[in-house]
């Protein structure tokens, strides 16, 4: 089936069409999608409401992937003739709640099987399915309180920026779920959105790429500052989870990317009585701009053989890129104003 532009963006609504379609009929419904892929993929809905990618690869080309174990949520197994002729390697989501976050996994599958080099594509499919298996492992886990505390920063973010641009673009802008390098992208530029203890001022950089402002016109450091407090006081993280839920339809497609945007992050409905215990208070909220000489570590300035860098940096040494919302201008001015409150 020949697939239109959009579906081949959206692998994540193949996946869930094929997995109602299959739960509603009772038998297994498979769909070849991508067909411009240099790995041969399809979307592979189970009778119990669970559904697969499969990709068509030899044992060779899983030396290439690198070893992949199974985690709580998903399973990985090989087949033969599944699709077409041929060895097929199958990636299931066991359970069905778990299908908005398998959701996200089809669509990073998407981009690194449309990779024109082969060899390049596997050695990418390999590190992404990696880099979501320990996600999985930590959301099982449920979030820390320091993970807690920066999924509250974004989220404040993500209401503040409603407000501006409405629910349907805000919640689009919101990248990092997607392992985007900065949390928020507003076309031409982005937002990094820092949350920490008051008054601390040290901050954590997750990569090389996330303060490299070289891809945007602009890139700013959204910084705040909170303590715990009653949930008399200010609303717990739950509460600012609930509040977003209850001003998004839950059949509204940008209810189902919300929702799929938390699972991606480690927010399970399973650990939210442990969110829900103290409020979060906002003490302070600044805005830095990324430019040359703000202290930082940039791909170009280590060895080519560092695949990747996880640093912090001191606030208090950046003064000198601090900025007044006010004296911003253009769209990024207008935005920075209203999410920096």
């Amino acid at each position: 089936m020949k697939q239109t532009e959009e579906q081949l963006n959206n692998l994540s609504e193949i996946l869930h069409s094929v997995a109602k379609a299959s739960s509603k009929n009772q038998q297994t419904v498979v769909q070849l999608v991508l067909p411009e892929a240099t790995i041969s993929t399809a979307c592979i809905g189970h009778e119990d409401g669970t559904a697969s990618l499969a990709i068509s690869i030899s044992e060779s080309d899983m030396d290439i992937v690198g070893p992949l174990d199974d985690v709580n949520g998903i399973e990985f197994y090989a087949e033969v003739d599944t699709v077409a002729a041929g060895r097929w390697f199958l990636v299931r989501v066991v359970e069905p709640e778990d299908l908005p976050l398998f959701g996200h996994i089809a669509d990073d599958v998407a981009k690194t099987v449309l990779k024109p080099n082969r060899h390049e594509a596997l050695v990418a499919f390999g590190e992404m399915i990696r880099r979501w298996l320990n996600l999985f492992r930590r959301a099982r886990r449920g979030l820390s309180q320091e993970l807690q505390i920066g999924l509250w920063g974004e989220l404040k973010t993500l209401i503040l920026a409603a407000e501006l641009s409405g629910w349907a673009q805000a919640v689009e802008s919101w990248a990092g779920p997607k392992h985007a390098a900065q949390d928020f992208h507003f076309g031409s530029w982005a937002i990094e959105v820092k949350t920490t203890m008051h008054p601390q001022m040290v901050v954590k950089v997750s990569s090389l790429e996330q303060l490299d402002n070289s891809p945007w016109e602009e890139l700013y450091i959204v910084h705040r500052t909170v303590r715990l407090v009653s949930t008399s006081e200010a609303p717990s993280l739950k509460a600012t989870v609930d509040n977003i839920r209850v001003a998004l339809p839950p059949e509204d497609a940008t209810r189902r990317e919300f929702e799929a945007s938390l699972l991606a992050i480690g927010y399970q409905t399973t650990h939210e009585h442990r969110y829900g215990r103290k409020g979060i208070y906002q003490e302070a909220v600044t805005a830095y701009r990324i430019e040359e000489g703000f202290p930082r570590i940039l791909r170009d300035d280590v060895h080519a053989g560092v695949r990747d860098a996880r640093y912090r940096i001191d606030l208090r040494s950046a003064g000198e890129f601090l900025r007044d919302p006010v004296n911003i201008l253009g769209p990024a001015g207008q935005m920075i104003r209203r999410v920096g409150k």
